[in-house]
């Protein structure tokens, strides 16, 4: 009967030890191949989405962060000018030295010898962010 034998008394076959080695070795079913394939499909699934709101999320606190960046440097130069600034450039120069994170657009929407009010948002984040000062918050 080639490599099956045939049970005495039983009718059924067995398989010789030589024979269950080399058919142990032929690997993985489809069966389980496509189970393992459905199973990280699924984690993929619930995963992907909650990685794309923390990227999010971590946009948005970078233009909260240099919102705040952006109202030291104001508070520096007002001790030395006795105003705030009204443009992003003197901010950015010598003694100031304040910069913005990569995709982060702030803006400096009306500064006065009294106030100032800034706002920030980034290009992949989804919200824009204002602070008026001085001794203002952050506020969506």
């Amino acid at each position: 009967m080639g490599c099956w034998e045939i049970l005495e008394n039983t009718g059924e076959p067995a398989i010789s030890a030589k024979n269950r080695a080399v058919l142990s070795r032929n690997g993985f079913s489809l069966i389980e191949i496509l189970m393992v394939v459905a199973i990280i499909a699924v984690l993929a699934g619930i995963a992907i989405p909650q990685l794309s709101r923390h990227r999010t999320r971590s946009y948005n606190t970078s233009s909260v962060e240099d919102l705040k960046n952006a109202a030291i440097a104001q508070e520096a130069y007002f001790a030395d000018k006795q105003q705030y600034c009204a443009t992003l450039s003197a901010l950015m120069s010598h003694p100031y030295n304040f910069f913005t994170s990569n995709g982060v657009r702030l803006g400096i929407v009306s500064a006065s010898k009294t106030n100032y009010l800034m706002t920030a948002s980034h290009s992949s984040g989804n919200v824009v962010y204002t602070l008026p000062g001085p001794g203002g918050s952050v506020v969506p």
